[in-house]
């Protein structure tokens, strides 16, 4: 008897608590870890901005970032395996295809896909690519999976998507702008390159491992106000 009124009265206290304290009070709190490692896709400028603007939005949760770089394919495998806390920033959805992976609401930046060459040829659509050879940024969903051709040519790194065009080994680079045209202005060749009008515009998203989910709210809380006061313009203009 005396057991069963022990019994009684601890599942009273537990229920007592249950009705004083609600669901989110008693679920235990994210735990911020002191420091995340994000995979970063070697010789791309346009990662070199994201990471920026992530040091700026971890600095306000008080979390230091490293970066592991890497070709873009390894870059995502390592984030989805675990190996690194997650990406400075991929398309919208891929979240869907790797559910390791969580995403962030607010785009970190939004960018531009064009197709150049060396001939004076201007490419306007994707679909206008199936008799070209196109060389593409290995692991960079949006060129794999729009650009239809077959002949494409995957490389590693943005220079060497240059290097390709310039010397003949490609007849086309299908790539977003500002890294590419930033190689470009390095290597002094922008009287050799034509552009056609753009193929796709699309954000891009900060994705973390699913283990580190609960950081979400406050990084899109932080990603408004830089977006709000406009230093995510103006550091998108700076590489």
């Amino acid at each position: 008897m005396v057991f069963g009124m022990i019994n009684f009265r601890s599942a009273f206290v537990m229920m007592s608590l249950i009705l004083v304290f609600p669901a989110e009070v008693m679920a235990s709190k994210c735990e911020k870890p002191e420091r995340l490692v994000f995979s970063k896709i070697i010789g791309n400028s346009a990662h070199r901005v994201g990471a920026r603007i992530l040091e700026q939005v971890y600095t306000q949760l008080g979390i230091d970032l490293e970066y592991r770089e890497l070709p873009a394919r390894r870059a995502l495998q390592a984030s989805v395996q675990g190996e690194t806390d997650g990406e400075i920033f991929r398309i919208k959805n891929i979240e869907s295809k790797y559910p390791n992976l969580h995403r962030t609401q607010v785009p970190l930046l939004t960018f531009r896909g064009f197709a150049y060459t060396k001939s004076g040829l201007k490419i306007n659509r994707l679909d206008n690519l199936k008799d070209y050879r196109v060389g593409i940024l290995r692991g960079i969903v949006w060129a794999e999976e729009g650009v239809k051709s077959p002949h494409i040519v995957p490389v590693e790194s943005v220079d060497i998507l240059l290097e390709k065009l310039l010397k003949g080994g490609i007849d086309v680079a299908v790539t977003i702008d500002f890294p590419f045209e930033n190689e470009i202005r390095k290597k002094n060749v922008q009287s050799l390159m034509t552009r056609g009008s753009q193929l796709i515009s699309f954000d891009v998203f900060h994705y973390l491992n699913k283990k580190y989910a609960c950081l979400a709210t406050d990084i899109d809380h932080h990603l408004k106000v830089l977006h709000d006061s406009g230093t995510i313009k103006r550091m998108a203009k700076t590489d």
